[in-house]
C-alpha cells in the first residue's frame, strides 16, 4: 500500500470508491463513483478495462461464493446484482 499505480491513470477513473478481486475472471472490479460505472479488468492493465455496469453511483462491491457481483447504488438507495 500506498504506492500509485501509474498504469491505471488512462482508466480516467475519478473516486474510485472500491475495488475488490474476482477469483474466477482472475480480474479486479473497480467501482468508479464519479464516472457512474463499473470496471473489469486485468492487474496488470494489459487489457482494455471492460464496462460491466453504468449509471450506478456505487460505493461498495462484493461477491458471493457463487460468483454473483453486487454493487450498491447510494443514488437509488439499492443493492443490485
Amino acid at each position: 500500500l500506498g504506492k500509485t499505480i501509474t498504469s491505471w491513470l488512462p482508466l480516467g477513473l475519478s473516486g474510485p470508491s472500491d475495488i475488490i478481486y474476482d477469483n474466477r475472471s482472475k480480474k479486479l472490479i473497480i467501482a468508479d463513483y464519479h464516472n457512474r460505472r463499473i470496471l473489469r479488468c486485468a492487474p496488470d492493465i494489459a487489457s482494455p478495462p471492460e464496462t460491466i455496469a453504468e449509471n450506478i453511483e456505487c460505493r461498495g462491491l462484493a461477491i458471493d461464493s457463487k460468483g454473483n457481483l453486487y454493487a450498491s447504488d447510494t443514488e437509488l438507495h439499492e443493492v443490485r446484482r
